[in-house]
């Protein structure tokens, strides 16, 4: 459906004889020049009396009845000279109608390629009117010039058509141009020509055979011209025009045609001047003119005046790329114009058919004065389409993807691409078609910038309009998360996790032992503390982008919550905090901090070494087996080195010798620990006095000194599992050392190195023992003793014994008023001196079974009660 567009409101009009004088009240026109009909009403000049008038001196009178319409044809200037004789007196008058329209504006630049943007000026002396790309004519201003801007993903052809206006309502011939504009940086693939050439203003003789005209008078309807034309071209007529093979101005475009082409050029009644008809047509190679023109003189019958038939002329037709231009010429009455079945509308100003409108039919007629109304023409049109690139669907500029897009378009449609950043090489019959479509995958672990450009090439192998594409296909996965600043290692109450903000998704796993399922992070989390012992929190997370990639994992963040334990380390510091990013250096010092803030835990990394002996007066645990992030690894252990035996503790008298460490009225745990105490005499390594002691996966070993004991108990509960005692380079050394105390043991090995003289595994002395898993590896160089037992109850399970080396003594078990419970035993010994394996006295009893005994020795006895 065509569009009709009514832009200004130049309204030809109709000069009558009634109040349009040049003097006074005279009801006759006055002589002079006008740019629209002149019409001569005989009741006008005068009411009762008959009115004459003749166009040639020697011609006779007529008689005026009704009306007289003195106009010309579009393009044409014609000048009437004539007597009129009314109310007993004759008068002479002269009057021009000058139809010339205005001469085309002037548009610049010139046509051609303008780059990505172009400023178009419109000069012209009348008013101008103005369309781009086919939109509706707009008043102009030339002191204004406007830019047009090339589309952001493809080329454009911008087309401005213009004309200009007189002050009597003539609008001029159109002049058009047309830019091809594109993207910033994109140079085309091929030259660019206009669809359409610039008419009119090339002039050549048309060939033979392909032009012919004819003309002949018609007392009622006026001049009739038959114009026949070559097919796709416009029939042209210039009426009168002695400038016709040299100017624009007096050609008439008369519209498409499949075929003869008739008009009607006006002549009133008793003209007799002779009619010079310049005819010829206009394609896109200029307007070609007849060499010869036809001449005709009109002859009318002198008597009687027929009555006036009212002709619809034909507009003026102007294709172009930015549309097609209808533009009908000033006429006596007023033309009504409909297009493909459209309401009719009055004209006023030049008709645009927007580009693409397809074929469109116009319709037309004329109503004169006195409502009366011409027959209605109608002629087809096919309205050029302005030249668009391919479309393309499966992507959008600038936009970014995660996954493969598949570009579709035209199978026909040509392509060419870069993804390194390099300019995209032009479109030619090389280049490689759409087809089913293009896969674009991107590359893994990268951000790619992908360019396209398309075209459909013509018949002669030309691209023509350019779509252009950019986007990106991003699998390149985000960063980690970060933390926000403030969130700690480390806290002794309540803890709360939080990440900088960031436009990716970010997952997270918070758990002890870090194999929590991740889940979406909304906000800071919290973690709470417990209200006795240390929680270790690992906390796990990565981001994901829109598109689904995935960051790499951040380092996973471990984080202690715990209110009741001092931190001590061997890369720590004298006079720390005494928490895990601030560790004290000291055990000593740790021990104070502990008790003074109430404290129940000390957490020991690496190796320390203490010149100080330890006094433990409060229920007080020790943990080792840290990493560098306070992990509590299995296979590590921490480590003390006491240096110096103690003296002068606040001890009671009769425990005897020092101690490295004290626990009194109090209980202790010991895990993960290795502990090494250097003796010089008589000297314990851990006493207990009426207090606790738990060990669990630790190591206690001797160096040196007169008399060593690893653990002596007076009045205590011990336990311990997985320890290994050591002694080394004693005189006399001694591992358990129990009075009235509860001892149970559990996969406990005893090691006496041969450096050691006489070595007494365990002594109980009042109290009980249960054992199991029990290893000993004795080497001592005189005297070995297993198990002494006096006035105690003790049961083993499990007992693997080796020994050898010794030259003095070698006894497993004493009894001494006891009972001993023995399973599961296997014993192998080779011995220089004499072994005597179990001795009992005073009522004691032994119950053994399942043991194994495999003795080398100069003398053994098995049991001596």
């Amino acid at each position: 459906m065509a569009v009709l567009f009514l832009i200004a409101a130049f309204s030809p009009g109709i000069l009558s004889a009634q109040g349009s004088s040049g003097k006074g009240n005279d009801p006759l026109p006055a002589s002079g020049s006008y740019a629209r009909p002149v019409t001569l009403i005989a009741r006008s000049l005068s009411p009762s009396d008959s009115v004459e008038y003749r166009f040639d001196p020697l011609s006779p009178w007529l008689m005026l009845e009704g009306s007289l319409e003195l106009d010309a044809f579009a393009g044409e200037e014609r000048r009437y000279d004539l007597e009129i004789r009314y109310e007993g007196m004759t008068r002479s008058v002269s009057y021009t109608i000058d139809r010339k329209a205005p001469s085309a504006p002037g548009i610049g630049p010139v046509s051609g390629d303008a780059g990505s943007s172009v400023t178009v000026r419109i000069s012209g002396e009348n008013a101008l009117m103005a369309s781009v790309d086919g939109s509706p004519f707009e008043s102009w201003n030339p002191a204004e010039p406007r830019t047009l801007y090339a589309d952001p993903d493809a080329a454009r052809v911008a087309t401005v058509i213009a004309y200009a206006v007189d002050q009597a309502g003539n609008a001029g011939a159109v002049s058009r141009a047309s830019w091809r504009l594109l993207p910033e940086g994109i140079r085309p693939s091929s030259a660019f020509s206009p669809i359409v050439v610039e008419s009119g203003k090339q002039f050549s003789a048309a060939a033979d055979g392909t032009l012919s005209a004819t003309a002949e008078f018609d007392a009622v309807r006026g001049l009739s011209v038959t114009i026949t034309v070559p097919p796709g071209s416009l029939p042209a007529l210039a009426v009168n025009a002695p400038d016709a093979v040299d100017s624009a101005l007096p050609w008439a475009i008369l519209g498409h045609s499949s075929g003869p082409v008739n008009v009607i050029v006006p002549v009133p009644r008793g003209y007799t001047r002779e009619f010079v008809i310049d005819y010829g047509y206009r394609d896109t190679d200029g307007l070609h003119v007849a060499a010869t023109p036809l001449r005709i003189k009109p002859s009318f019958e002198q008597t009687g005046q027929k009555a006036r038939v009212l002709e619809a002329p034909p507009p003026m037709v102007t294709d172009s790329e930015g549309g097609t231009v209808l533009a009908w010429p000033v006429t006596a009455g007023i033309i009504f114009v409909s297009l493909s079945g459209s309401t009719f509308e009055r004209y006023t100003a030049p008709i645009i058919l927007a580009p693409g409108t397809g074929t469109a039919t116009v319709s037309w007629y004329v109503e004169a004065s006195d409502r009366s109304r011409s027959l209605t023409a109608s002629m087809a049109i096919d309205v050029k389409a302005l030249p668009l690139p391919p479309m393309i669907s499966g992507a959008s500029t600038s936009a970014v993807y995660g996954t493969e897009v598949i570009l579709l378009a035209d199978r026909t449609v040509r392509y060419e691409f870069s993804d390194t950043g390099a300019e995209v090489t032009p479109i030619s019959d090389a280049s490689p078609k759409v087809g089913e479509g293009i896969r674009v995958a991107g590359r893994a672990g990268a951000v790619v910038r992908y360019r396209y450009r398309f075209a459909m090439l013509d018949k002669a192998g030309r691209p023509g309009l350019e779509r252009f594409l950019s986007f990106d296909i991003d699998r390149e996965p985000p960063p980690p998360p970060m933390l926000a600043s403030d969130t700690t290692r480390y806290s002794e109450g309540d803890a709360t996790v939080a990440f900088e903000h960031t436009a990716d998704t970010i997952f997270v796993s918070i758990s002890l032992d870090g194999s929590a399922s991740f889940v979406p992070y909304s906000g800071p989390v919290s973690l709470n503390a417990v209200e006795d012992g240390r929680n270790r929190y690992i906390v796990r997370a990565y981001a994901e982008d829109r598109f689904g990639n995935r960051s790499a994992e951040m380092k996973p963040l471990d984080i202690i919550i715990d209110k009741d334990s001092v931190y001590v380390a061997a890369d720590g510091r004298i006079g720390a905090r005494g928490s895990p990013d601030d560790p004290l250096a000291s055990i000593s010092d740790a021990i104070e901090k502990a008790r003074a803030s109430g404290k129940s835990v000390i957490n020991l990394r690496g190796g320390l070494v203490s010149d100080t002996p330890l006094v433990i007066s409060s229920d007080l645990s020790i943990v080792g087996g840290f990493d560098r992030n306070w992990n509590r690894i299995p296979s590590l252990r921490g480590s003390i080195r006491f240096t110096t035996a103690p003296t002068g503790l606040s001890m009671r008298p009769d425990m005897g010798a020092s101690a490295s460490v004290t626990v009194s009225g109090a209980e202790l745990w010991i895990t993960g620990l290795d502990m090494l105490s250097e003796i010089s005499g008589i000297a314990d390594v851990i006493r207990v006095e009426q207090g606790s002691l738990a060990l669990e996966d630790a190591s206690i070993a001797t160096s040196g000194g007169l008399d060593s004991r690893i653990l002596r108990a007076i009045s205590s509960s011990v336990s311990m599992t997985r320890v290994e005692m050591r002694a080394a380079s004693a005189v006399t050394a001694r591992a358990i050392d129990a009075v009235d105390s509860d001892v149970r043991l559990d996969g406990v090995g005893f090691v006496c190195e041969p450096s050691v003289r006489l070595f007494e595994a365990v002594r109980i002395k009042g109290g009980r023992m249960s054992a199991s898993s029990l290893r000993m590896d004795a080497k001592p160089s005189h005297a070995f003793a297993g198990f002494a037992l006096e006035g105690t109850e003790t049961g083993i399970a499990g007992l693997a014994l080796f020994a050898g080396g010794g030259s003095s003594s070698f006894r497993l078990a004493s009894l001494d008023a006891s009972s001993l419970t023995l399973t599961s035993a296997y014993v192998e010994a080779s011995w220089r001196g004499e072994i005597e394996v179990i001795k009992a006295s005073n009522g004691s009893i032994l119950r053994l079974a399942h043991a194994t005994i495999l003795l080398a020795a100069p003398g053994v006895t098995v049991i001596d009660a």
